[in-house]
């Protein structure tokens, strides 16, 4: 059996730094499909930035929900990789 302490350091771990890098990955996306839609840049960027606290804080939550950490491990590094591709790949701005 794992030592319970452990486990609660590893789930607060991958929720506030995951949840993070996530939470900004879903935020290069929804700024760069409210921009292709036409939305002005500066509100596109505002609007993804209130949106980022909301997928923040449902990212923590549903780290502490789920029994194995191995799915929200696995979703946080698609997301992660992809955005981080997807800035590689379009640039980061201009």
């Amino acid at each position: 059996m794992k030592h319970p302490g452990i486990v609660i350091a590893g789930r607060t771990t991958l929720a506030l730094f995951g949840g993070y890098f996530a939470a900004s990955s879903v935020f290069v996306f929804s700024d760069r499909f409210l921009i292709s839609l036409g939305l002005p840049r500066a509100e596109a960027v505002s609007f993804g930035m209130m949106c980022v606290f909301i997928t923040y804080l449902f990212f923590i939550l549903w780290v502490f929900a789920v029994r194995n950490l191995w799915l929200p491990f696995f979703v946080f590094f698609v997301l992660i990789n992809t955005a981080h591709r997807l800035s590689l790949h379009h640039g980061h701005g201009g």
